[in-house]
Protein backbone atom coordinates (compact mmCIF):
# COMPACT_ATOMS: atom_id res chain seq x y z
CA UNK A 1 0.00 0.00 0.00
CA UNK A 2 3.30 2.21 -0.82
CA UNK A 3 3.07 5.25 -0.49
CA UNK A 4 -0.07 5.90 2.28
CA UNK A 5 1.24 2.61 3.81
CA UNK A 6 5.15 1.28 4.38
CA UNK A 7 5.87 -2.33 5.56
CA UNK A 8 6.05 -2.70 8.97
CA UNK A 9 3.75 0.07 9.90
CA UNK A 10 1.34 -1.15 12.61
CA UNK A 11 -2.14 -0.25 11.65
CA UNK A 12 -4.86 0.73 14.19
CA UNK A 13 -8.20 -0.60 13.01
CA UNK A 14 -11.32 0.00 14.07
CA UNK A 15 -14.16 -2.09 13.70
CA UNK A 16 -16.80 -0.43 11.23
CA UNK A 17 -20.32 -1.80 9.50
CA UNK A 18 -19.68 -2.50 5.94
CA UNK A 19 -22.48 -0.56 4.78
CA UNK A 20 -20.53 2.52 6.91
CA UNK A 21 -17.41 2.46 4.61
CA UNK A 22 -16.94 5.44 1.96
CA UNK A 23 -14.96 5.22 -1.11
CA UNK A 24 -11.43 6.31 -0.68
CA UNK A 25 -10.84 5.10 3.15
CA UNK A 26 -8.26 1.58 3.59
CA UNK A 27 -9.81 -1.02 5.25
CA UNK A 28 -8.33 -4.57 6.59
CA UNK A 29 -9.68 -7.48 5.05
CA UNK A 30 -9.01 -11.52 5.42
CA UNK A 31 -9.33 -12.96 2.29
CA UNK A 32 -7.48 -16.96 3.21
CA UNK A 33 -4.52 -16.96 5.35
CA UNK A 34 -3.57 -13.00 4.33
CA UNK A 35 -4.82 -10.07 5.45
CA UNK A 36 -4.82 -7.40 3.23
CA UNK A 37 -4.83 -3.25 4.11
CA UNK A 38 -6.24 -1.65 0.60
CA UNK A 39 -8.05 1.09 -0.27
CA UNK A 40 -11.84 1.51 -1.02
CA UNK A 41 -12.40 2.30 -4.67
CA UNK A 42 -16.33 1.71 -5.05
CA UNK A 43 -19.09 0.63 -2.63
CA UNK A 44 -21.78 -2.02 -4.02
CA UNK A 45 -24.98 -2.16 -2.09
CA UNK A 46 -28.31 -3.08 -3.17
CA UNK A 47 -31.33 -2.33 -1.40
CA UNK A 48 -33.86 -4.80 -2.69
CA UNK A 49 -37.43 -4.67 -1.40
CA UNK A 50 -36.64 -2.86 1.02
CA UNK A 51 -33.79 -4.47 2.90
CA UNK A 52 -30.26 -4.11 2.51
CA UNK A 53 -28.73 -6.94 0.83
CA UNK A 54 -25.00 -7.77 1.90
CA UNK A 55 -22.42 -5.24 1.22
CA UNK A 56 -19.27 -5.28 -0.70
CA UNK A 57 -16.33 -3.33 -1.64
CA UNK A 58 -14.33 -2.62 -4.32
CA UNK A 59 -10.76 -2.54 -3.08
CA UNK A 60 -7.42 -1.89 -4.43
CA UNK A 61 -3.92 -1.48 -3.52
CA UNK A 62 -2.33 2.03 -3.88
CA UNK A 63 0.54 1.10 -6.30
CA UNK A 64 -1.30 -1.76 -8.13
CA UNK A 65 -3.46 -1.48 -11.43
CA UNK A 66 -6.20 -3.87 -11.32
CA UNK A 67 -8.74 -3.71 -8.45
CA UNK A 68 -9.03 -6.65 -6.10
CA UNK A 69 -11.98 -9.05 -6.55
CA UNK A 70 -14.86 -7.66 -4.15
CA UNK A 71 -14.65 -7.67 -0.72
CA UNK A 72 -17.40 -9.87 1.47
CA UNK A 73 -19.06 -8.81 4.60
CA UNK A 74 -17.51 -12.04 6.04
CA UNK A 75 -13.90 -10.95 4.60
CA UNK A 76 -14.33 -7.58 6.02
CA UNK A 77 -12.89 -6.36 9.39
CA UNK A 78 -12.23 -3.04 9.67
CA UNK A 79 -11.31 0.08 8.55
CA UNK A 80 -7.91 2.32 9.06
CA UNK A 81 -8.25 4.63 11.67
CA UNK A 82 -4.21 5.52 11.70
CA UNK A 83 -0.44 4.43 11.53
CA UNK A 84 1.78 4.60 13.90
CA UNK A 85 4.84 6.50 12.58
CA UNK A 86 8.13 7.47 13.71
CA UNK A 87 7.03 6.78 17.15
CA UNK A 88 3.64 8.67 16.78
CA UNK A 89 -0.03 8.15 15.40
CA UNK A 90 -1.49 9.73 12.58
CA UNK A 91 -4.76 9.50 10.69
CA UNK A 92 -5.17 8.48 7.39
CA UNK A 93 -6.92 11.17 4.84
CA UNK A 94 -9.52 9.83 2.68
CA UNK A 95 -7.54 11.49 -0.43
CA UNK A 96 -4.05 11.05 -0.47
CA UNK A 97 -1.33 14.33 -0.63
CA UNK A 98 -0.65 15.38 -4.41
CA UNK A 99 3.22 13.58 -3.96
CA UNK A 100 1.57 10.47 -2.88
CA UNK A 101 -1.08 10.12 -5.72
CA UNK A 102 2.40 10.63 -8.21
CA UNK A 103 4.65 8.16 -6.43
CA UNK A 104 1.19 5.76 -6.16
CA UNK A 105 1.14 6.14 -10.19
CA UNK A 106 4.27 6.17 -11.27
CA UNK A 107 4.57 2.81 -9.18
CA UNK A 108 1.66 1.36 -10.67
CA UNK A 109 3.26 1.39 -13.93
CA UNK A 110 6.95 0.72 -13.03
CA UNK A 111 7.84 -1.62 -10.35
CA UNK A 112 11.67 -0.41 -10.66
CA UNK A 113 9.88 2.79 -9.39
CA UNK A 114 8.17 1.25 -6.32
CA UNK A 115 11.62 -1.03 -5.69
CA UNK A 116 13.55 2.54 -5.96
CA UNK A 117 11.03 4.31 -3.39
CA UNK A 118 11.15 1.21 -0.48
CA UNK A 119 14.91 1.06 -1.22
CA UNK A 120 15.10 5.06 -0.46
CA UNK A 121 12.75 4.75 2.55
CA UNK A 122 14.68 2.07 4.42
CA UNK A 123 18.21 4.45 3.39
CA UNK A 124 16.74 7.64 4.70
CA UNK A 125 14.25 5.70 7.49
CA UNK A 126 16.60 3.38 9.23
CA UNK A 127 14.56 3.36 12.14
CA UNK A 128 11.73 1.19 9.64
CA UNK A 129 12.23 -2.59 8.97
CA UNK A 130 13.92 -3.69 5.98
CA UNK A 131 12.72 -6.65 3.82
CA UNK A 132 15.94 -7.97 4.70
CA UNK A 133 15.90 -8.34 8.27
CA UNK A 134 12.36 -9.54 8.79
CA UNK A 135 13.01 -12.57 6.43
CA UNK A 136 12.63 -15.78 8.73
CA UNK A 137 9.92 -13.90 11.44
CA UNK A 138 7.00 -14.00 11.84
CA UNK A 139 4.32 -10.84 11.02
CA UNK A 140 2.66 -9.61 14.23
CA UNK A 141 -0.68 -8.33 14.03
CA UNK A 142 -2.05 -5.38 16.23
CA UNK A 143 -5.71 -4.92 16.43
CA UNK A 144 -7.28 -1.41 18.05
CA UNK A 145 -10.65 -1.51 19.05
Amino acid sequence: MIPAIWPGEILLIHRKDIHEISQGEIVLYQRGDRLYAHRVISCSDRIDAGERSSGRLITRGDAIAAPDPPVSESEFLGCVAAILRHGAWQEIPARPGFGQRVLAALARHSSFVARVALHLRAVFNPSAPSSNSDKGKKSEVVWGL
